[in-house]
């Protein structure tokens, strides 16, 4: 694997670890047992993008990326439209879910700009990556649509 990949490889795992210790964080500040439960399995799922990273370190990357891609995944735009509260101005499960939304909007927009600045391996692999961090957003945006607009 090429020195350029790997470190793009890297800089994607430090991202996943950046969000894990911002979803870690925001745990131990919120008292709401069911909005802790929320950021301790957005803190895992993190972890989770994080190993399948690792993981294309150790695999024959172009053709991991093709095996993973399946369905294009729609985004919602939700995060498009509503702005999140800052780390310490969270109160509610709402506040937690429009920042979750954001952070993954910023990598996915992050990747997707620089599989535009690129080609061949490289742009396979921000593509790659920009679809896990929609998937994530898109997963997140749901959440929100079931727990907040059901209150409407």
């Amino acid at each position: 694997m090429a020195k350029e990949i790997e470190g793009i490889i890297r800089q994607a795992i430090a991202r996943e670890e950046d969000s894990y210790a911002l979803y870690t964080k925001a745990k131990e500040m919120v008292r709401s047992p069911h909005v802790e439960g929320l950021l301790g399995d957005l803190a895992q799922e993190e972890l989770g993008h994080k190993a399948k990273l690792e993981g294309l370190l150790k695999k024959d990357m172009e053709r991991a990326i093709a095996r993973e891609r399946r369905d294009k995944m729609v985004d919602l735009k939700i995060s498009d439209y509503l702005k999140p509260m800052s780390l310490d101005e969270l109160v509610d499960i709402q506040d937690v879910l429009l920042l979750a939304m954001r952070k993954e909007k910023e990598a996915h927009d992050f990747y997707a700009g620089m599989a535009g600045l690129t080609t061949g391996t490289a742009k396979s692999l921000f593509e790659f990556l920009a679809s896990e961090e929609l998937k994530h957003k898109n997963k997140v945006e749901t959440m929100y649509e079931e727990i907040v607009y059901q209150a409407f």
